[in-house]
């Protein structure tokens, strides 16, 4: 951010104060994506503390580490974040440099001579006075903001890893495996990793409001980190919820199973056996009628629609 303002003040140049401000926007961003990544991973972790000393079996825990390490630190990762780098710089910047009037856009299969053609995209040089310096260093920078977001979003992805493994064998042990500890601290889990994404969300929608003039930027840059913060988030707390209910689900029928056998065995011939009857029953009633711990659709619904109105602008200019 400061090095186009220094390298501009010893050459005379007059560097461009939008990619400046970009670059500050994007300081900004960088630092409160990295604080917010790094308490979201530090209640995950006091989750995952809380939650050791009452697993049944940890068989299911260690299956996901060894698919999380196989999947997220091998030479993948890495590949995606540059791949990701790569194709966002080339978008971001010929939007931006059109937006800024640098570059003029051509649709179409006839471009002007002198044009960059790509099928029916074509791109000409409009300002030669073009400072190609503070373009490399405003590149450079938004390369680490894009290499950390893919990243981060691919990892992030990590709790299908985990709840997928959930058997309902992991929650017998309960006496209502929908208040299990289990369900209840991979349920918080999912929870904080969709409440990470929806502070990135929005941190993404304030774009539109400084930078409204910079249409095609806005176009690719909010509509491509909504549809990753948002989309994905989302799709990925909506997998692991529905995998939790579904061991807790299966969990419950089998111990209402059990039970029901086990009441229609039982001779009630003393009074423990009894006790012991109406024990049996009074946990069958209750399981029977239990309900399920508290889905977070509504939240989910509070947290998205509020940022599909700046989107739906976006695509609205963008058509216009």
């Amino acid at each position: 951010m400061l090095l186009p303002l220094g390298i501009g003040l010893v050459s005379n140049d007059k560097p461009n104060l939008t990619l400046i401000s970009l670059s500050a926007w994007g300081t900004a961003y960088l630092f409160f994506a990295a604080w917010t990544a790094k308490n979201a991973s530090f209640r995950v972790a006091q989750d995952f503390a809380a939650l050791w000393p009452y697993i049944e079996t940890t068989d299911w825990i260690e299956q996901a580490i060894e698919e999380i390490e196989r999947e997220f630190r091998g030479p993948r990762t890495e590949f995606i974040a540059v791949a990701a780098v790569l194709i966002g710089l080339v978008l971001t910047v010929s939007a931006l440099a059109v937006d800024l009037g640098y570059l003029g856009l051509h649709w179409g299969w006839a471009h002007p001579q002198g044009a960059f053609s790509l099928g029916i995209l074509g791109l000409t040089l409009e300002r030669p006075d073009i400072l190609y310096w503070e373009w490399v260093i405003f590149g450079s920078g938004y390369a680490v903001l894009y290499y950390v977001s893919a990243r981060t979003t691919f990892v992030a992805t990590f709790l299908i890893s985990i709840t997928k493994r959930l058997e309902p064998k992991n929650l017998h042990a309960h006496y209502d495996p929908w208040q299990a500890p289990t369900v209840c601290y991979c349920l918080d889990m999912s929870r904080t990793i969709l409440l990470f994404w929806a502070g990135i969300s929005l941190s993404v929608a304030t774009l539109p409001l400084i930078f409204g003039t910079l249409e095609h930027f806005l176009q690719i840059v909010v509509s491509t980190a909504m549809f990753f913060s948002l989309i994905i988030g989302t799709t990925v707390f909506i997998l692991s919820e529905q995998q939790i209910r579904r061991a807790a689900r299966i969990a419950v029928i089998e111990k209402l199973e059990t039970l029901s056998r086990d009441l229609s065995c039982l001779r009630r011939a003393d009074a423990a056996s009894e006790n012991k009857y109406e024990m049996l029953k009074d946990q069958f009633t209750r399981l029977s009628g239990a309900k399920a711990s508290t889905s977070y659709v509504i939240v989910i619904l509070s947290l998205t629609l509020p940022l599909l109105g700046t989107l739906m602008k976006i695509i609205v200019d963008w058509a216009t």
